[in-house]
């Protein structure tokens, strides 16, 4: 009788050692590639999806859909050998409870890049279409803007990998784009082509040049009716970043005056930022904060 509860008292202790020694470790974020997406609107890229730490996907989150995919993430595929490190950036953020776990996914962008981020309906929508090409990129004489393509390619395959892949049932809450330089420009131009399904945009040094800046005279008509999304813009000082403050401030004059207040428009100026991912990385949890910050 002794022999036998001196081993269930060494199997209850054992128990709780565990228990006390052993806690159940917390699932860290990860990133799944998805190569080669293949689509009837654009070319077939890879898709990276980032999962926050402790995911489940029977909750909600909402979602960042970022352009030029390959920069995101992985230092090895990113321009010059230096990427934003958004699931880096995005680990931080959420462990110190400054934003709300979130989705990112990165669309690789393809060899038409320019021809699929340059908004189409600022040069439709221009008196002489003509005299704006020029300050296009060459290369687009030849195959044409296709963005709106693109931009349905975002709205309804990329959403419906989500809703396969990722997020059984559609459990996003909100649905966000962000992107620098000419990504700047087509993720805001997503929105105010889909705004039943985008909730708003972080647009990092937008490439306001392109078309002499018609795109600006399309966006002041364009995102003033929108007031219940969220619109964040940014530019440096150094390189072509140094191009964009007379750009940039015609549209916050127009959107300031149209009643858009820091809740729902912010636009930031950083002195020694170069137009590279390096810069682009070293601020990226600005606007990240701006879309996913948890309110006081």
């Amino acid at each position: 009788m002794r022999q036998i509860n001196f081993l269930a008292g060494l199997v209850l202790f054992t128990c709780l050692v565990g228990c006390v020694y052993h806690p159940k470790e917390e699932v860290k974020s990860r990133v799944q590639v998805f190569s080669e997406v293949a689509s009837a609107r654009v070319a077939p890229r890879n898709i990276e999806v980032y999962y926050p730490p402790n995911f489940d996907s029977t909750a909600h989150y909402a979602v960042i859909i970022m352009h030029d995919g390959q920069n995101v993430f992985n230092d090895q595929t990113a321009y010059g050998g230096s990427a934003w490190r958004v699931d880096l950036v995005m680990d931080d953020l959420i462990s110190r409870k400054i934003i709300t776990p979130a989705i990112v996914v990165a669309v690789w962008n393809s060899k038409n890049r320019w021809s699929e981020y340059l908004p189409e309906t600022c040069i439709t929508s221009s008196l002489d279409s003509n005299r704006l090409m020029p300050y296009a990129r060459p290369e687009i004489w030849d195959t044409g803007v296709f963005s709106d393509d693109y931009v349905d390619f975002l709205a309804n395959d990329v959403l419906e990998l989500l809703n396969r892949e990722v997020l059984p049932k559609r459990q996003w809450q909100d649905v966000f784009v962000m992107g620098s330089s000419m990504g700047g420009l087509i993720s805001a131009y997503t929105v105010c082509k889909y705004p039943a399904i985008f909730n708003g945009a972080a647009c990092l040094s937008t490439h306001w040049p392109a078309l002499d800046g018609a795109c600006i005279s399309y966006f002041q008509e364009a995102i003033v009716p929108l007031g219940n999304h969220k619109w964040y813009f940014d530019h440096g000082s150094i390189g072509l970043d140094s191009t964009y403050k007379p750009y940039q401030q015609r549209l916050d004059s127009c959107l300031y005056a149209s009643g858009f207040s820091e809740k729902n428009f912010q636009s930031k100026y950083f002195p020694g930022d170069d137009h590279n991912e390096k810069s682009w990385r070293n601020r990226v949890a600005t606007p990240l904060t701006f879309l996913l910050g948890i309110e006081d």
